[in-house]
């Protein structure tokens, strides 16, 4: 295998939008399971309902709430895109046992493994985690031979700090 793989691509639109519903994914399930919990009490001394009309209810709520997430995110997600010109242009990123090393413009950053808290790998994009809410997105489009894949997983399987890493089933070996 290869040492370092250096890839380049702009982040699209589609793909930012991917990463933000990757990235809310946890925050979607508990603000849904938590609106419908806390639905049932509410009713119970608001409004007499029998208690199958409740649970009723609080499913639906929850059913409202999990479809609703993503739509209000869409418009967060095209208002952040829009206002974000870093991520419109070109970048280079190069991942190595070294580290990751990511240019955009004139700007760049490298940062070594230790640096990174999480990197977890979706079907659309590697995703690798600096901050809790700050990320160096890899998208499909990225990498341009098939093996590209292959050895960014064998980089980041012999480098990231383990229990950090959470690669896709089929890329474990």
């Amino acid at each position: 295998m290869e040492n370092s793989i250096s890839l380049r691509g702009i982040v699209s639109y589609e793909d930012y939008k991917k990463y933000v519903n990757f990235h809310w994914r946890k925050m979607r399930v508990l603000f849904t399971i938590v609106c419908a919990v806390i639905y049932i009490p509410i009713t119970t001394y608001l409004v007499y309902l029998p208690l199958i009309g409740r649970l009723i209810g609080a499913i639906v709520l929850g059913v409202l709430i999990w479809y609703m997430i993503p739509i209000l995110n869409n418009f967060k997600v095209k208002q952040e895109f829009k206002s974000d010109q870093l991520i419109k242009n070109e970048m280079s990123i190069t991942v190595s046992p070294a580290g990751v090393q990511q240019k955009v413009k004139n700007n760049e950053a490298n940062l070594d493994w230790d640096d990174i808290i999480e990197i977890h790998e979706t079907k659309d994009m590697f995703v690798f985690y600096i901050s809790k809410n700050k990320a160096i997105l890899i998208p499909q489009s990225f990498l341009r031979e098939t093996s590209d894949k292959e050895t960014l997983r064998s980089i980041i399987r012999e480098n990231a700090v383990p229990g950090k890493v959470e690669l896709n089933k089929e890329s474990v070996s």
